[in-house]
């Protein structure tokens, strides 16, 4: 992690970013993670809209070993991103 978490509604959101092999070049991947501020585990509903269609359902869990699953990350994209911040329904990070 190297940003400020952002807590909402009983939800923890951080970004945590992995460099490249290459630490030096300054370039790697940056991911979004939610999860339970008591547990520190999944939610009990999906909080990711994995197949974009709108909708926070039993559709946007992901296949583990056979097994559908409420997804805890997604990859947000390559750089290194800002803290989390909502701003009325929608999750930003930069």
């Amino acid at each position: 992690m190297i940003t400020q978490p952002l807590a909402v509604a009983g939800v923890v959101f951080f970004t945590t970013f992995i460099p490249d092999e290459d630490v030096c070049a300054g370039s790697g991947d940056t991911w979004v993670f939610a999860i339970d501020y008591r547990s520190g585990l999944a939610e009990s509903a999906p909080v990711f809209d994995i197949n974009n269609d709108g909708e926070f359902n039993s559709n946007d869990k992901i296949v583990v070993n056979g097994v559908p699953v409420i997804p805890i990350g997604i990859k947000v994209g390559r750089g290194k991103g800002s803290h989390p911040v909502l701003h009325k329904d929608t999750l930003f990070i930069t």
